[in-house]
């Protein structure tokens, strides 16, 4: 069997572009030696009239390098007899450069999720949830079975639930998204977090990856220091209130001269 007529793009995909070709090329010419076997069955299918569906074979072109592609063939009849086939290749080479980078990144998103200390969660875009990392059930107090399936709001304090369709919507729309929000530990314990949000696509499919870090010990450390604050505005306060009543330099005065007074007596 032999390929009777190739067209330029046909010709481009294998290397020949530039070349006149003389129909003296076979089809197991173009393939990997281990999809030959496979191609030679399905031409003879059909010749026999017989349907074959798109099959992906590894093509090799004029320098011997190998990509990958689709063939669909569909018999040519004449007078009631195949006289022939034509056929389709699609180079698939881009497409498998994509759905490798795509694997890659999926790849990366699962170490991420499994290594993280932070609370790692992936929802669907109801938010519903489709996967919480190990750090994430420990901080909260659940087993994964007990959160996969469930409503966000599963694990938001109530103040929050009223919020969480909005913030959903809103990670769908700007694709990324980073807010504070109070989490809920199955045993009601209040969490303070910051979450950060992102849509991407995950096996197929659009979700939600979203990172919750815990702010508590933050909270606390701001909670000091407005403390702090707040104390010395208050003696700043009482310092003003003191200056408008008593003369401090004459008491400063006072403590320098009975602090020589001590020294020099000692």
């Amino acid at each position: 069997r032999k390929i009777s007529f190739a067209n330029h793009a046909c010709l481009e995909v294998f290397g020949l572009g530039g070349e006149e070709y003389d129909g003296s090329r076979s089809p197991l010419d173009f393939v990997c030696d281990a999809d030959r076997r496979k191609v030679a069955q399905d031409i003879e299918r059909v010749f026999r009239g017989e349907s074959v569906e798109p099959e992906r074979y590894t093509a090799i072109d004029k320098d011997g390098k190998n990509f990958p592609a689709l063939v669909s063939a569909s018999a040519i009849v004449h007078d009631s007899q195949v006289v022939g086939l034509r056929g389709v290749l699609v180079d698939l080479t881009e497409l498998a450069a994509a759905n490798e980078a795509l694997v890659a990144s999926e790849n990366r998103y699962r170490f991420l999720f499994e290594s993280s200390a932070d609370e790692f969660f992936m929802l669907d875009e109801k938010g519903i949830f489709l996967q919480v990392n190990e750090a994430g059930c420990e901080k909260l107090g659940y087993k994964r079975e007990e959160i996969i399936g469930q409503d966000v709001t599963k694990i938001l304090a109530p103040e929050i639930i009223g919020k969480s369709e909005d913030r959903v919507e809103q990670v769908i729309r700007e694709d990324e998204v980073t807010f504070e929000s109070v989490h809920l530990k199955k045993d009601g314990t209040r969490i303070p977090v910051e979450v950060r949000s992102r849509a991407v696509l995950f096996e197929g499919r659009r979700v939600l990856l979203s990172s919750a870090r815990d702010l508590t010990e933050r909270k606390k450390a701001e909670e000091a220091i407005a403390q702090r604050s707040r104390q010395l505005k208050i003696l700043s306060n009482a310092s003003v209130k003191i200056n408008a009543v008593l003369n401090v330099s004459e008491i400063l005065r006072t403590l320098v001269v009975s602090g020589i007074e001590l020294v020099g007596a000692t």
